[in-house]
């Protein structure tokens, strides 16, 4: 694991710390090492499944990207002096479209964010409203007004030729 990282020295001592925790909250699992092998062998969990990027699976990767960037966090030291006004704009002095717009390596990131976002909502809202799309007549039609890609549409209509 620690050849994946990209820095030039990881502190093992350091890193094996942190992925107690992360097995103490149940992120991973261990497996104990062999008398052959000393190594401590991790696995995914459901709750780390969620985090590949490069799966066939729904995943949140780009979204927790995106919500622990400093952009995203930097307003939550400002909730006490919102009274009347937006965090984001207290901590850039931008609305966070304007920024977003202003800003095109954020952009790209907030827009795989709410992408992913979409995606996972879209999987989970569709089974669940699945009678609901299926007693849309022919005549009837859905608008997507969201994200910029159309891709909610594309799935729904996907899923529901009908409609």
């Amino acid at each position: 694991m620690a050849t994946g990282i990209r820095s030039p020295s990881p502190n093992i001592d350091y890193l094996a710390r942190v992925m107690k925790l992360l097995v103490h909250k149940r992120i991973f699992t261990t497996s104990q090492p062999t008398a052959d092998d000393e190594e401590v062998v991790y696995d995914l969990t459901n709750s780390s499944r969620w985090l590949l990027k490069d799966s066939s699976e729904p995943s949140l990767a780009e979204m927790v990207l995106a919500e622990n960037h400093p952009i995203l966090t930097a307003p939550w030291h400002y909730l006490s002096k919102c009274v009347g006004g937006e965090a984001f704009t207290k901590a850039h002095g931008y609305h966070i479209w304007d920024f977003v717009a202003a800003n095109r390596e954020f952009n790209l990131l907030f827009s795989d964010h709410l992408a992913c976002t979409s995606n996972v909502v879209l999987k989970a809202g569709s089974s669940a409203y699945r009678e609901g799309f299926v007693a849309m007549g022919s005549r009837s039609m859905v608008v997507d007004v969201g994200g910029r890609t159309g891709m909610a549409l594309a799935e729904i209509v996907k899923n529901h030729p009908h409609i």
